[in-house]
């Protein structure tokens, strides 16, 4: 995927923090590690870190919306159904 650095500007979302950095300055820590903290450059590593769950609070997802492709072909507007259930608690 590194042909959309060719893009500009580009950034990348920290996987810890969600941040945003640009490009240029990931690329250093890309080439280094296979695991890649932007925020925290200390948590960067080659090993694949362990999976950490999150709860997320849902009442984020009201009011947004999907675009979804109608089977005629057109595009509509539907909201996003949340599933307490699909949290893993």
């Amino acid at each position: 995927m590194r042909y959309k650095g060719d893009y500009s500007p580009s950034f990348l979302a920290d996987p810890e923090t969600y941040q945003w950095f640009p490009l240029g300055e990931c690329a250093k820590v890309l080439d280094k590690y296979r695991y890649a903290s932007f925020s925290n450059p200390s948590n960067s590593c080659n090993e694949i870190p362990p999976v950490v769950e999150r709860k997320v609070d849902l009442s984020l997802f009201e009011g947004v919306q999907a675009i979804a492709r109608t089977p005629q072909g057109g595009l509509i507007s539907v909201p996003i159904q949340v599933s307490e259930g699909g949290q893993g608690s």
